[in-house]
């Protein structure tokens, strides 16, 4: 979600990830990703990202999350 708001379009992965991202990527809308990126910016360390990215993900796409 983080790399997707700030602009990456094309990802490289395993075929075993690939339903995954898949399905998380198409649960959210690209405004969606863009606001997730803009409040990672803003936050003052990796671990208040990686936290924020959990409860994001699991917010906006839960069974996303769960698989």
């Amino acid at each position: 979600v983080l790399l997707l708001g700030l602009g990456l379009r094309e990802f490289s992965l395993t075929p075993a990830v690939l339903p995954r991202v898949r399905r998380l990527i198409r649960s959210l809308t690209l405004a969606q990703a863009r606001s997730v990126a803009a409040r990672c910016l803003r936050l003052a360390t990796a671990d208040e990202v990686d936290a924020f990215l959990h409860r994001a993900l699991v917010e906006a796409a839960p069974e996303a999350a769960r698989a």
